[in-house]
């Protein structure tokens, strides 16, 4: 709709959404988040070879932060025991978790205050 719409009053392009087949269907699923991180290492491994391991700091920071981001915006889309398995393979993000994030994950995975406490623990633990 509007101006800029269409051109002589033929649509130009047509985008299905979430639509089977379509690429966003395959978004927000727990493999579509999976994806994103090991894409990620991926790239910045790459990135990490290609400049000699000058930035390792700095990338291992920037992915352990994207990770614990990647992590939250997932919990809502995936059962409980894949989101402790990528809790537990990327638990080196842990300390990346805003508060209110874990305390939301807490919530989600129905664990004890002594385990939001240890978790929080370790996100005070920052690298």
């Amino acid at each position: 709709k509007g101006s800029l719409g269409y051109i002589n009053g033929m649509p130009m392009s047509l985008h299905r959404r979430v639509t089977p087949g379509s690429w966003s269907s395959k978004m927000h699923t727990p493999e579509w988040y999976v994806q994103r991180i090991e894409d990620r290492l991926l790239q910045f491994d790459l990135f990490r070879k290609y400049t000699g391991h000058q930035f390792d700091k700095e990338i291992g920071r920037a992915n352990k932060k994207k990770i614990a981001n990647i992590i939250f915006r997932m919990a809502i889309y995936c059962r409980k025991k894949d989101l402790l398995k990528l809790l537990v393979k990327y638990s080196d993000s842990i300390p990346y978790f805003k508060k209110s994030e874990i305390a939301a994950l807490c919530s989600r995975l129905f664990l004890s205050q002594n385990h939001y406490k240890k978790l929080m623990n370790l996100a005070k633990r920052k690298a």
